[in-house]
């Protein structure tokens, strides 16, 4: 009787091949959408460590296929490689019982080269240039819907060059951006993988520290000084690409500080026993605030030097 009702790969491979059409469909959405997007891969990941890489492939070609029906084949080459790619990495990473971190950074990895999968694809078949042209023209449209709502010239001119500047922020940190959110989107589909095998009985994965733990190496520092002599050099010499480099260094090493900052800071609030209620609320006061935000990640950068844990850990014994 057991046997009658077990699901076949294949059977299998349609029923999350159907989830994964309609997590594609959702990515389409406002705020969860974003969320749909980053967990695509989930399905063919958990099919890939169940059933192995070939039909969990198969399920991605046919997902592909469906999506391009049923929205558009642009939209459906624009999501096939993080796709495939992002769910190859973790589906291999944990059959081969790789570590969280090791997992985690295969996923990034996997993730990056998809986005410039995406960025070239976005060149050769629409023809727009998401560093230059592409930027542009949604800024040039923006002053032209409000020059159009009756705005009158000096705040067009104040707003476009505004605009400017955001715009050429934007191009000089798009690099660095995409490689964060590929961290991101690597970190949640291994949680959300781990999350979901544990819960169906199907492996016992390995997980990473609790938030409150996490350290991350001196390495951090050191590429942040980098960062900083970096911009400043740059700035003096006027060395353009030496700027590029130092700002999306900072920018990413400024993250990661942060982290550790806010890692510091759950510890200390778990530390006193802080409710969790006033917990969430000190952190969204300080994430809400770009002052606080930006003590918090020189916190964080100290507490990679100094680790304030240990010193609280000695105090208290």
């Amino acid at each position: 009787m057991q046997n009658r009702f077990k699901l076949t790969p294949m059977v299998e491979g349609g029923i999350l091949a159907g989830v994964s059409v309609l997590m594609a469909l959702a990515s389409m959405l406002p705020i969860l959408g974003i969320v749909a997007k980053i967990l695509c891969p989930l399905p063919i990941i958990i099919l890939g460590i169940r059933h192995g890489t070939r039909i969990s492939l198969l399920t991605a070609v046919v997902v592909s296929i469906l999506v391009a029906l049923l929205m558009s084949p642009i939209y459906s080459l624009f999501l096939l490689p993080g796709f495939v790619l992002v769910g190859m990495a973790l589906v291999y990473a944990f059959r081969h019982k790789f570590s969280p971190v090791k997992a985690i950074l295969s996923a990034s990895i996997a993730s990056v080269v998809a986005k410039v999968i995406m960025i070239a694809s976005m060149f050769y078949f629409m023809d727009i240039n998401p560093f230059g042209n592409g930027v542009d023209e949604v800024f040039r449209d923006a002053v032209e819907f409000y020059r159009s709502s009756g705005m009158n010239e000096q705040q067009l001119a104040e707003m476009e060059k505004m605009m400017q500047d955001i715009m050429a922020l934007t191009k000089v940190l798009m690099p660095g951006a995409i490689v964060a959110f590929s961290f991101i989107e690597g970190y949640l589909n291994f949680a959300a993988t781990g999350m979901l095998l544990r819960r169906l009985n199907i492996q016992d994965t390995p997980r990473l520290l609790p938030f409150k733990d996490w350290r991350f190496p001196k390495w951090v520092v050191y590429f942040y000084a980098i960062a900083l002599i970096g911009m400043y050099w740059s700035t003096k010499y006027e060395l353009t690409l030496l700027n590029q480099v130092s700002m999306n260094l900072w920018l990413l090493m400024t993250i990661l500080t942060l982290l550790q900052g806010i890692s510091l800071l759950c510890y200390a609030t778990c530390k006193y026993n802080l409710s969790k209620a006033l917990r969430g609320f000190i952190l969204i006061l300080i994430l809400l605030n770009g002052i606080f935000a930006q003590m918090l990640s020189i916190v964080g950068l100290f507490d990679i030097l100094f680790d304030y844990r240990t010193r609280f850990q000695k105090r208290d014994s």
